[in-house]
């Protein structure tokens, strides 16, 4: 008679295991996405020059010797229409016009912009110690504009080959 009392506690065994294994647990889990605007900025060109023609009696303003830059700027922003988000195209100079063989400087002043397009600043002056606007809008899209320089030429400066790095940004600041 040991055998079917063994059996059946083997079975009771068994179908208690069961019964544990079926059982589940639930658990929450939150899950956070962090989306943030993104911006990109595109230039036909990268490159400013202009040409000193003759030894100027006055002070002639003298355009870039290229065609105007078309700049693009693509943004995906807050689609609140309450708070839209604005963000701004701003350019800035770094240093200062310099010719490096001679160490001879001219005023970043003295190169200044036009702009035309949508929501671009349509002129200004470069600067070195503040970013200056060149564009600001309030929603997700495509904005094109061109921009031409300008180099307000003056007798005093002294013949060289001057350069300067100008950095354009995009962003909310």
């Amino acid at each position: 008679m040991k055998k079917p009392i063994i059996g059946a506690l083997l079975v009771l065994g068994l179908s208690a295991g069961l019964l544990f294994a079926q059982s589940s647990a639930t658990r929450t889990l939150t899950v956070n996405a962090t989306v943030s605007s993104r911006y990109k900025l595109e230039m036909t060109s990268n490159n400013v020059t202009f040409t000193r023609i003759a030894n100027p009696q006055t002070a002639p303003v003298i355009s870039q010797n290229e065609s105007p830059i078309t700049v693009t700027v693509k943004a995906t922003t807050s689609r609140s229409l309450t708070l839209p988000q604005t963000f701004n195209l701003r350019v800035q100079a770094v240093g200062t016009l310099k010719d490096s063989s001679t160490g001879a400087t001219i005023p970043i002043s003295a190169i200044t912009w036009t702009a035309t397009g949508s929501g671009f600043v349509t002129s200004g002056t470069l600067s070195s110690s503040a970013n200056q606007l060149l564009g600001t809008w309030n929603a997700s899209g495509t904005y094109t504009g061109t921009i031409k320089f300008s180099f307000q030429d003056n007798a005093n400066y002294a013949p060289g080959t001057y350069s300067l790095v100008v950095t354009l940004s995009v962003g909310t600041s």
